[in-house]
């Protein structure tokens, strides 16, 4: 592999391994976008990356260098921040799944065009990438759901469906709290009379919409489940759920409700369930009141039956009303507090799972951000929840208590309708063990007034609108990885001028320490230094691309001769590029930025890099502590 690096003075290109190096300026574009294409290639390598600090142009601000892929977890990513510390984003509900390789791959439940076949089934539509995959019939709502070896099939019988529309063309409803027009949406005209079926596929379940345009629709609608392999029956929360032979509860019909166009709510519905055979089971959505022939009904009305994956339904926010005191709204698009005429009391619960690889000593500052949709100025707080609770089943009547120690800060606009409320102690407590994570309750400073009450987006809402918890942390002494080795091999490289002797320098200023460690070329080494002018304001880079555990196989360093050319003093270049390469060759010796000492540090940002070339004391303890105890080769 040829290795592509930048002069430092005049930016001109030169390449090793090359017989003829053009000159020409057509030659300087072909090489600048070939540059443009490695990079393109290996800086999204899956990798943990660790940075020397941002040039004194962005110093006062800290910023997202890039994420670290290696970290992301299905419910979180984590950056790398300018002055090296790291921030971890948490989400409410999962926003990756592993694919068949094992990789954290981002769910999209766009909904497109598939041939899959199912016995006797066709379906010609499904989501695009999710673990939970669910398949749509191109005739009528026919529809299978498949999590895993498990798979639920069901059809409304009867059906009249006229038309078949995907994604935001399907339909022009628009309920005030409900979104039917998304590109994970299929929608069902004329499904039966006067009633159109709208699907949307959420990360862990299926929603469904049934849409009541006018008195004459029918008031109850009859749909048919194979249960060849599984028993519909309630559990013991009076939850209508599916289980498979095993007795394995695996898929779960939420709670039924019904709302008109003026936001009139009611929860009085019921399924009734028919064993019709071995292999098939009725299922009857139906009123219980006279809710439809109400005279103050306004038309379309909107029925909500949705089906969730047993097991996989990581969605952890919802909200309750003290009005509605056995409803529960999981799954909806919004969270509330405060006070109104349609829910009275509102508050909001929301639980992040926390991510293993961070600890209570290192964080410096966790908030979450929340986006405001509606109503009043946000004046909330978060309290900490002392019980266990179920989204899918939480209500007001059995909503757990919270505490008011540790209560968050108060609400704060971020940008725009982003809010941040600041939960540091609460984040640390939990770990540090001191609490088990119950998560939070957001409530209103003021719930006595019908007139003040804010909605916000749940995770149920479209991207980029859901909720976060943000953890703001740094690493110790050491990174989570370093080389086995003791002796570390690197590609030969091939710079200009003052970058040749800089880099060997680099190596030697290890070398000739008495750290247990020595950095050689060979050209059998896959490790790669690399000189160029990157469009980041760090100094230097170094990517973790291969490891087996924590041990380090495979590492990449840049460069950044832009930053380190326009910051080095008169005179000084070649101290400069030493002190960044003997601090990113660090890195791939287990050591970790900005080390909480009072002692000098070549990996401490604030270091004089015009002057401090070399590994401290400090340094070199640290070295020889871990290759020590690690037992280097």
């Amino acid at each position: 592999m040829n290795i592509v690096c930048y002069n430092e003075v005049d930016d001109s290109l030169y390449i090793s391994n090359l017989d003829v190096v053009g000159r020409s300026i057509m030659m300087r574009r072909a090489l600048a976008i070939l540059l443009s294409i490695i990079m393109m290639l290996t800086c999204y390598s899956p990798a943990f990356v660790s940075a020397d600090k941002i040039s004194s142009s962005s110093r006062d601000e800290k910023q997202r260098v890039t994420e670290v892929p290696e970290m992301r977890k299905s419910n979180s990513d984590t950056y790398l921040l300018s002055d090296g510390t790291y921030e971890c984003v948490v989400y409410a509900e999962d926003k990756y799944f592993q694919d068949e390789n094992g990789n954290y791959t981002k769910i999209d439940n766009t909904v497109e065009p598939v041939e899959y076949r199912n016995n006797a089934n066709l379906y010609k539509f499904t989501n695009a990438a999710n673990s939970v995959k669910v398949y749509f019939s191109d005739k009528k709502p026919s529809l299978l759901i498949k999590s895993g070896d498990e798979t639920l099939a069901f059809s409304l019988v009867d059906s009249t469906a006229k038309t078949v529309r995907t994604g935001t063309k399907g339909n022009t409803y628009k309920f005030k709290d409900f979104d039917l027009r998304s590109d994970s949406c299929i929608t069902y005209s004329e499904a039966r009379e006067h009633t159109d079926f709208v699907y949307s596929v959420q990360n862990d379940c299926v929603k469904e919409y049934i849409i009541l345009k006018d008195l004459s629709a029918p008031s109850e609608y009859l749909f048919e489940v194979d249960t060849s392999n599984y028993t519909i029956k309630k559990n013991n929360s009076d939850r209508l759920c599916v289980y498979n032979r095993q007795g394995k509860q695996v898929f779960e019909f939420g709670s039924l409700f019904a709302v008109d166009s003026a936001g009139k709510f009611t929860d009085k519905m019921e399924y009734i369930v028919e064993k019709v055979s071995d292999q098939k089971t009725t299922i009857k959505v139906a009123f219980t009141s006279d809710y439809l022939d109400d005279t103050e009904r306004v038309f379309p009305v909107l029925i909500d039956p949705s089906v969730m994956v047993t097991g996989a339904n990581k969605t952890k926010d919802t909200f309750v009303s003290s009005r509605y005191p056995t409803a529960n709204y999981y799954m909806q698009n919004w969270l509330r507090t405060g006070h109104d005429e349609t829910y009275e009391l509102r508050r909001t619960y929301i639980k992040f799972d926390l991510p293993s690889f961070i600890t209570a000593d290192s964080i410096s500052a966790a908030y979450m951000n929340i986006k405001y949709h509606s109503g009043s100025t946000p004046e909330v707080k978060a309290y900490r929840v002392t019980k266990h609770w179920t989204p899918s089943t939480l209500t007001w009547e059995n909503r757990p208590r919270y505490n008011t120690v540790n209560v968050s800060s108060g609400t704060y606009q971020a940008s725009n309708d982003w809010y941040k409320i600041y939960v540091t102690d609460i984040v640390r407590s939990w770990y540090a063990g001191t609490y088990k994570n119950y998560g939070f309750v957001l409530r209103d400073d003021v719930e006595s007034t019908t007139s003040h009450w804010t909605t916000f987006y749940s995770s149920d809402a479209a991207s980029p609108n859901k909720p976060e918890l943000h953890i703001m942390y740094k690493e110790g002494q050491y990174l989570p990885y370093g080389t086995a080795n003791k002796s570390i091999y690197v590609y030969p490289y091939s710079f200009n001028g003052t970058w040749q002797a800089a880099v060997n320098q680099s190596r030697y200023n290890w070398n000739n320490s008495s750290a247990p460690i020595n950095f050689y070329t060979s050209s059998s080494s896959t490790n790669r230094i690399y000189v160029s002018q990157y469009d980041y304001d760090a100094y230097g880079i170094t990517y973790a691309l291969e490891r087996s555990g924590s041990e380090l196989t495979r590492f990449k360093i840049e460069l950044n001769s832009r930053t380190i050319t326009r910051d080095a003093s008169t005179g000084n270049l070649a101290n400069f590029i030493q002190s960044v390469l003997v601090h990113e060759l660090g890195h791939t010796i287990w050591l970790a930025d900005n080390p909480v000492t009072e002692q000098d540090s070549i990996m401490k940002y604030t270091r004089n890099r015009n002057i401090m070339i070399s590994p401290t004391a400090y340094d070199i303890a640290n070295v020889v502590a871990k290759y020590n105890k690690n037992g280097g080769k």
